[in-house]
């Protein structure tokens, strides 16, 4: 897959990073099954660069479970057409047993545990209620910030000129101006999956 990524760079010095840093998927492992990392774009102290950092807003987890469970009931409702389309004509129209196997059962368990935590949160309480400051998902440090959102009027990637939008942010122990421009390149991402623990910590 192929997506057009913003550079940052600065007015001062030769720093140039990518928001392509934030692509691809990231998910925290939970006792209920790994759910969705919301994150934003943001700077790391640590690592001297742009970086994709966790999202530690409240409302933002609690829609980001919400659209996990969502998802959840349409894979299983998927899983169950599925099982009973493997099944022999005969016993599809006359069998009143309900498709079953090992996906269907652990998708039902893991959708059971994130509505019981949604209602009431237990295992991922200090999740949902974001009771530690955001870490870099690249580093895993605490030394962060979030940038404001990119300006909506930089160039397209069909442009054929790129121009330079502030995004309002200084550049860290340098004291330029940080711009954002499009890409003329998109990047290949391979949409392989980041693992990380409820504590901000790289599992996988």
């Amino acid at each position: 897959m192929s997506l057009p990524a913003t550079n940052i760079t600065c007015n001062a010095c030769h720093y140039s990073g990518s928001t392509g840093v934030a692509f691809g998927l990231f998910k925290y492992q939970t006792p209920c099954g790994n759910i969705t990392l919301p994150r934003d774009l943001g700077w790391c102290n640590t690592c001297k660069s742009v970086a994709a950092i966790e999202d530690t807003d409240q409302a933002a987890r609690y829609e980001s479970l919400k659209d996990d469970i969502s998802g959840l009931a349409s894979d299983l409702a998927e899983e169950i057409e599925k099982a009973k389309r493997s099944r022999p004509l005969l016993r599809r129209l006359f069998s009143k047993q309900k498709p079953d196997n090992d996906e269907i059962r652990l998708i039902r368990a893991s959708l059971a545990c994130l509505n019981e935590e949604l209602a009431n949160p237990s295992v991922l309480a200090s999740y949902l209620r974001s009771e530690r400051g955001a870490k870099c998902l690249s580093c895993g440090s605490s030394e962060v910030f979030i940038f404001p959102q990119i300006p909506a009027g930089i160039d397209s990637f069909y442009s054929e000129e790129r121009t330079p939008e502030a995004i309002g942010i200084k550049h860290p122990g340098c004291g330029g101006e940080l711009y954002a421009t499009t890409s003329e390149l998109r990047l290949n991402i391979r949409l392989t999956e980041k693992r990380y623990s409820l504590d901000g910590e790289r599992i996988s």
